[in-house]
C-alpha cells in the first residue's frame, strides 16, 4: 500500500487541511481530512472500505508529505 500525504497549504499547523492518497490493487482513493486526526480516522476509512491494513495507527511522519506547490 503506498500512502501520500499532501498538504494543501504549507504543513505546519495540524489545523491544515490534507488529502491522502492510496493505492492498492484494487483501489485508487484520495480523501481530504485533518492531520490531526490522520491515525484513527485512517484507520476507519481503511477498515469500512475491507482494506486490510498492517497496522492500526499511521504515524503522520511516516506518511509522505508532498508540497502542492
Amino acid at each position: 500500500m503506498i500512502i501520500n500525504c499532501k498538504c494543501m497549504t504549507n504543513c505546519v499547523s495540524d489545523r491544515q487541511m490534507f488529502i491522502l492518497q492510496w493505492t492498492t490493487h484494487t483501489h485508487t482513493l484520495s480523501l481530504t481530512h485533518r492531520i490531526s486526526t490522520v491515525n484513527m480516522w485512517l484507520y476507519e476509512r481503511l477498515t469500512l472500505m475491507n482494506i486490510s491494513v498492517e497496522h492500526q495507527h499511521f504515524q503522520v511522519d511516516q506518511l509522505m508529505i508532498v508540497s502542492t506547490d
